[in-house]
């Protein structure tokens, strides 16, 4: 979700850098705004499919899962029913 989120952000920051002559000024004149803006997203895009790898095999830890790492899943052992 947070790729599709700075993947959004990114096309909305190029189109109105193409189409918009007061935003390509701001750009022009505060590179280092600019060059900072760019570089977040670029990191954000990069660490956010870590993210969330790590907190699906967290959640699926604290919820008494074993995490494949080969399927990529969760998986839950079935409870035998004792008979006394």
């Amino acid at each position: 979700m947070m790729i599709l989120f700075t993947m959004f952000l990114g096309v909305f920051v190029l189109l109105a850098a193409i189409f918009s002559a007061q935003f390509r000024r701001f750009f022009i004149k505060h590179r280092l705004v600019a060059a900072t803006a760019i570089a977040l997203l670029v990191v954000v895009a990069l660490v956010s499919p870590m993210a969330a790898k790590y907190f699906s095999v967290d959640a699926c830890l604290d919820s008494g899962g074993r995490w494949n790492e080969f399927e990529n899943k969760c998986e839950y052992e079935k409870k035998k029913k004792e008979v006394y």
